[in-house]
């Protein structure tokens, strides 16, 4: 906790050690920043299970990542009757996958290497389902949850 003169009070979750850190304006008293922590309990967990979800250390390197995505997309292109010209690794910073359905070729974040190999899977499948339906619409949802069906999962992880 550090008192600061600032308007209101904040709270954020260290990511690297998972502990909380409130910054709290002058002259407030220890009553007010426990309602205050105590009625965020459900905000600082949902930190702290984020934290624990997602990894800083790569479990892998990017040729192994390029190699398990590779063989993942073989494997799926099967099972979704569709097939992608290339799968290739690019750092995103917003996005975990593209698929570019002129080119038929899917990009995938190198920093999905930090992740667990079903996260790696959804998004191959998600991309791939790009194939069959390229908008975010229901159908498509319903492709990939007819093969994936715990994706909602995966796709939390990943947010």
């Amino acid at each position: 906790m550090e008192f600061k003169a600032v308007k209101n009070l904040r709270m954020k979750v260290q990511s690297e050690t998972g502990q909380l850190h409130v910054s709290v304006p002058l002259n407030t008293s220890y009553a007010t920043i426990e309602r205050f922590v105590g009625s965020h309990t459900v905000w600082i967990d949902r930190q702290l299970e984020k934290n624990a979800l997602h990894p800083k250390v790569a479990r892998i390197t990017d040729a192994e990542l390029l190699v398990e995505a590779q063989q993942l997309a073989e494997y799926w292109q099967e099972r979704l009757e569709v097939s992608a010209s290339r799968i290739r690794l690019r750092k995103m910073k917003t996005r975990w996958g593209v698929c570019n359905i002129n080119t038929r070729i899917i990009t995938i974040n190198s920093e999905l290497k930090k992740y667990p190999e079903r996260c790696l899977e959804y998004v191959i499948v998600h991309e791939l389902a790009h194939l069959r339906v390229a908008a975010h619409k229901k159908e498509f949802w319903s492709v990939v949850e007819s093969v994936l069906p715990d994706y909602k999962l995966f796709r939390a992880m990943l947010k």
